[in-house]
């Protein structure tokens, strides 16, 4: 082998998987970065909050203090639930930007038979003549009225009465 045709072996590697592969997982490792950040925040708030709340309680000396404790957890109940929405909102469209980043690097990276071959998956079609829908397979229901009685609902399962179910 050349050392021009182990050039062009590497560079096409490198654009074909290796590349891909490395952006993918940059892309992977900024989302994990995202989504760890958001719930380090997430737990920060809510240890100051019991802390919070905990040094509260300790201030309880009287039904006076009482009803004025029970008062104030009810509003860092509904503050906590305002931002425990806000952070799955965020979370949720942390995930969605991922999702459309990797669909979108999959589109431009993919070779372009690659993304053929998942069209015609997706369309039932596998590309070699057969079907993937119902009957195409050959794993219809026929075969598995063929199967063992082991693996057919209708097989005998013992019971405590020592029927069938």
């Amino acid at each position: 082998m050349s050392n021009e045709t182990v050039n062009q072996m590497q560079s096409q590697i490198e654009k074909t998987a290796a590349g891909p592969a490395r952006t993918y997982a940059s892309l992977v490792l900024d989302h994990f970065e995202q989504l760890t950040s958001l719930q380090l925040e997430t737990a920060k708030a809510c240890a100051e909050t019991s802390i919070q709340q905990a040094r509260a309680a300790l201030e309880v000396k009287d039904s006076a203090d009482l009803q004025g404790y029970v008062e104030y957890q009810q509003k860092v109940a509904k503050d906590l639930s305002e931002r425990v929405k806000g952070d799955t909102e965020k979370a949720t469209s942390l995930n969605q930007a991922f999702v459309q980043n990797a669909q979108k690097l999959t589109q431009d990276k993919c070779p372009r038979d690659v993304q053929v071959r998942r069209g015609r998956h997706e369309q039932g079609d596998s590309g070699c003549g057969e079907s993937h829908q119902e009957g195409g397979s050959g794993r219809g229901k026929e075969s598995i009225s063929n199967a063992p009685p082991l693996y057919r609902r209708e097989a005998a399962i013992p019971s405590s009465s020592g029927g069938r179910l």
